[in-house]
């Protein structure tokens, strides 16, 4: 009886040590998780600056007409800018995406062709209707803009063919309606009807792809070879195709429901910034990045230090040796390594095979170090 009281307080003593230890280790790794976090904000930076470097993330807004009018009080001529958005919109976009490497760390840039249909109704009743006074209507000296997030992200200027025979070349331009950091516009001769514009831009980027859809009605389909793409957009799809192979996504947006009028004046544009609410957006996401990966493994530390604990102390009970709570220590401290050298492998290649290898590094180390502690390398590698 008084050798079972003995054992029993010993194991519970021994357990109290055990579960210290175990809380004590839950230092370390937290500094781990601390570490894993600074590494992937660098991750974060680096990326960023890669994807800055191929054009940045790319935001279109576009096409419309600017239009330039007099208005004309009493004796006084005001200059005022009346700008008309698209009845109808249509883009089509392709992206074919790349892995572009600096140091160890790697970001997804794209390479993307866009078709544009857009379809305007200029009437300049409608532009007359915006002013109060006398105006005098310059269509002839009107601009057609499209809006993009960096005039970087351009492979080339786009050059558009005008229903009249001419081609109108767009350069850069300050931004007419704030929607993005830049714009680019190119002089035209508007006349009142029906105007149809078809052209292709094609831009470089990363990141993500965002259309702000400015048309009374806008229809965008876009694709890529991205398998694992995030519709964060205020305007979800309402077809999506995702396979091993990329995507394909369609937004419609029918007439009659967009953020903006046909006919505003520009400098009245702050009334409407709710236009971002209704985005039609992609974003080239990885799926479980490695620093992902690892915080999750790290936050699963207590139960890997502790389960090694307890089957080493039924070992320490069952065969009657005893164990020093410093080589308990230092068990628990190898399994704390596990997860810097996962880490530090998982930033090298692949993340499987780096938690394959770790693994297989710390159960060669604890099996030989119990099996030196019980005096026989069989238990140490059945222990493990």
């Amino acid at each position: 009886m008084q050798n079972k009281l003995s054992g029993g307080a010993f194991f519970g003593i021994k357990a109290l040590i055990i579960a210290g230890i175990s809380l004590a280790l839950l230092i370390p790794a937290a500094m781990l998780s601390l570490i894993v976090r600074e590494r992937q904000q660098l991750s974060t930076s680096v990326k960023q600056e890669i994807i800055e470097g191929a054009g940045g993330e790319l935001v279109i807004a576009g096409p419309f007409i600017i239009v330039p009018v007099d208005e004309i009080y009493k004796d006084t001529i005001h200059r005022r800018e009346v700008v008309i958005l698209p009845r109808e919109l249509t883009i089509n976009g392709t992206a074919v995406t790349e892995e572009r490497s600096r140091g160890i760390y790697t970001a997804t840039v794209f390479t993307g062709t866009f078709s544009f249909k857009a379809v305007f109704d200029i009437q300049e009743e409608k532009i007359a209707a915006l002013f109060n006074e006398k105006s005098n209507i310059h269509l002839g000296n009107s601009r057609l803009c499209i809006e993009l997030s960096d005039p970087r992200a351009l492979r080339e200027m786009p050059v558009i063919a005008m229903p009249d025979g001419r081609i109108l070349e767009l350069t850069s331009d300050f931004t007419s309606l704030d929607i993005t950091d830049a714009a680019l516009a190119g002089k035209m001769a508007a006349a009142p009807g029906r105007l149809e514009l078809d052209f292709t831009m094609e831009t470089g980027g990363g990141g993500s792809i965002t259309i702000v859809p400015i048309g009374l009605g806008t229809n965008v389909q876009l694709e890529a070879d991205w398998p694992t793409p995030s519709f964060i957009g205020g305007n979800s799809p309402i077809i999506r195709e995702i396979n091993d192979d990329g995507f394909m996504a369609q937004w419609r947006q029918p007439i009659g429901t967009g953020k903006l009028p046909e006919y505003f004046l520009s400098e009245s544009q702050n009334r409407y910034t709710n236009y971002s609410r209704n985005d039609m957006e992609v974003d080239f996401f990885d799926s479980v990045g490695v620093y992902h990966k690892t915080e999750r493994a790290v936050k699963y530390a207590l139960l890997f230090i502790v389960i090694p604990f307890v089957i080493i102390l039924l070992f320490e009970v069952f065969t009657k040796k005893r164990i020093h709570p410093i080589q308990y220590v230092l068990v628990g401290v190898t399994n704390i390594i596990f997860y810097a050298l996962l880490l530090s492998l998982a930033e090298q290649m692949h993340f499987t095979a780096a938690y394959f290898i770790a693994t297989a590094c710390v159960i060669l180390v604890i099996s030989f170090y119990t099996g030196a502690i019980l005096k026989n390398f069989r238990r140490g590698l059945i222990l493990v």
